[in-house]
């Protein structure tokens, strides 16, 4: 494992700390590892230790009301001549691949207020689009082989979006 691949999968799991009992015992000795001086190579006790990380990470929170933010991603699209739809859905293969670390190759739901996603992958709409979103959208979750649900979110329900990227006094 590369240093900064190290520093990707510590910092994702740094965020689900309140759920992992004893994160701090088990990944200590990978922290030891990114340090000037520390050891540069794996061996089989820190594999053992990502594995057991891996398989303590929290599952899906239930009921709804009860779920934690436990990862934020951001990005910024600068493109202004690609449709909303298009920017939604770099949307979801940002986040995708900003917690692809987290999420190995556990079934996961992407929620979203773009109704046009969640239609897309539930086969609301037979008709497939072959617009270049739609099918890097589609390459990032076949492709990872990953089992996604996609959830609607109505506009207005959808408050955490309102709270990060929607919000007047965050983006100035």
């Amino acid at each position: 494992m590369i240093r900064k691949t190290l520093q990707q999968f510590l910092r994702i799991v740094n965020y689900a700390r309140n759920y992992i009992e004893n994160l701090a015992k088990l990944a200590g000795p990978l922290y030891a590892k990114l340090i000037k001086n520390g050891q540069k190579h794996f061996n089989s006790d820190d594999i053992r230790l990502v594995r057991i990380i891996k398989e303590k990470k929290p599952h899906k929170y239930s009921p709804k009301t009860e779920e934690k933010i436990c990862r934020y991603a951001s990005g910024k699209y600068k493109l202004k001549t690609i449709n909303n739809i298009d920017r939604e859905i770099l949307v979801v293969i940002n986040a995708i691949n900003t917690f692809r670390l987290y999420l190995g190759l556990k079934e996961f739901t992407v929620r979203t207020d773009c109704e046009a996603i969640c239609k897309y992958y539930n086969k609301v709409n037979s008709k497939k689009s072959s617009t270049r979103g739609w099918i890097l959208l589609e390459d990032i979750v076949t492709g990872n082989g990953y089992k996604v649900i996609f959830e609607h979110i109505k506009e207005k329900d959808n408050t955490l979006s309102d709270i990060f990227s929607r919000s007047s006094i965050l983006q100035e």
